[in-house]
């Protein structure tokens, strides 16, 4: 086997094979072997039928897809290995079917792209500004407060009505032209009032209703609702106020840095402080640093040429349809 390489660009690159005549008879032999395994003709057990009768039968060029098929990829795959070219995808077939045949040269040629050479521009002193990171008292602040929030408990409120930020537990049933629809029956159901959870339209005009009472809403479902038979349709919730609850966001205390955060060797509000600046102080360090790298490699790229191979284009489109398409599966969406 003899094989030339030509550069055809920076990512692209084509071989021409010749094959040896016993290279090529020995994937004749090959193609004989998988063909007569499977026939089945009068006057010989199945896979027995000799070359000679098959080729008067059949003919020779019977088996010339398949020699060809292995001729060429026995080829392909010894030359990668002894190259270590670095391809990105299948090659372009090109066959010669003049040399075709028991004791000739097989010609063919294979275009394939392969990974790109960067050519580099100034890599070297580089100048970069690196973000200076400060943790000021608010930046604490507001990161307790967060915490805070996130410890807060509900606690049932009397004697008041209904308001953005308030709680709610409620019955409602709903129904389009009088016909209640799947999905739209709930008891003791639990919703922050103002969060917009529910369809537009639905939260505002439950403001301002108070314990046990029952209210009449109408509301229309967005035109994209995820529920086709509903999308776009004007709809009818019978509600039923139980409770009002009131999220209570707790006091920072000593008692609570020590009870509730259960931070190690934390536990008074100053030590907690103090390890707050530190949490923030670490986590805007290795934001800078990683900033600081991205803005380097950045800097680097734009002084490089690199052509880019439209297999790996493809590839790339291909694996975010797919990664798009098992998302939406995963939501029962097409």
């Amino acid at each position: 086997m003899s094989v030339k390489k030509e550069v055809l660009s920076s990512c692209k690159v084509k071989l021409s094979f010749t094959l040896k005549p016993e290279e090529f008879n020995a994937a004749l032999d090959r193609a004989f072997e998988k063909q007569v395994k499977n026939l089945e003709v009068p006057g010989f057990r199945k896979g027995k039928m000799p070359r000679t009768i098959f080729e008067k039968r059949y003919g020779e060029a019977a088996l010339y897809e398949d020699a060809i098929n292995f001729a060429v990829n026995d080829a392909y795959v010894a030359y990668l290995q002894k190259s270590k070219l670095n391809v990105v995808n299948y090659p372009e077939l090109d066959v010669d079917f003049k040399t075709v045949g028991k004791d000739k040269k097989l010609k063919f040629t294979l275009e394939v792209e392969v990974y790109p050479t960067v050519e580099l521009g100034q890599y070297k002193e580089i100048e970069v500004e690196k973000e200076k990171v400060e943790v000021t008292e608010n930046d604490v602040t507001e990161y307790i407060d967060r915490i805070l929030k996130q410890h807060a408990e509900l606690e049932v409120v009397e004697g008041v009505s209904l308001e953005n930020g308030h709680t709610a537990i409620f019955d409602f049933e709903g129904s389009v032209n009088g016909v209640p629809f799947e999905g739209g029956k709930a008891e003791n159901y639990t919703l922050e009032i103002g969060s917009g959870n529910f369809i537009p339209g639905f939260e505002e005009q439950m403001v301002g209703m108070n314990v046990g009472e029952e209210k009449t809403i109408t509301v229309k479902f967005p035109e994209e609702y995820h529920a086709s038979v509903l999308a776009g349709k004007d709809a009818e919730f019978k509600l039923n106020l139980h409770e009002i609850k009131n999220r209570v966001v707790p006091t920072l205390s000593d008692e609570f840095v020590a009870e509730e955060l259960e931070i190690e060797n934390v536990k008074t509000v100053e030590q907690y402080k103090d390890f707050v600046k530190e949490v923030i102080e670490k986590e805007r360090t290795e934001a800078s640093e990683n900033k600081f790298v991205d803005d380097l490699t950045n800097k680097v790229l734009e002084n490089a040429k690199v052509e880019i191979p439209q297999g790996l284009i493809n590839d790339e489109v291909e694996r975010q349809v797919k990664q798009v398409e098992a998302q939406a599966k995963a939501y029962g969406l097409t």
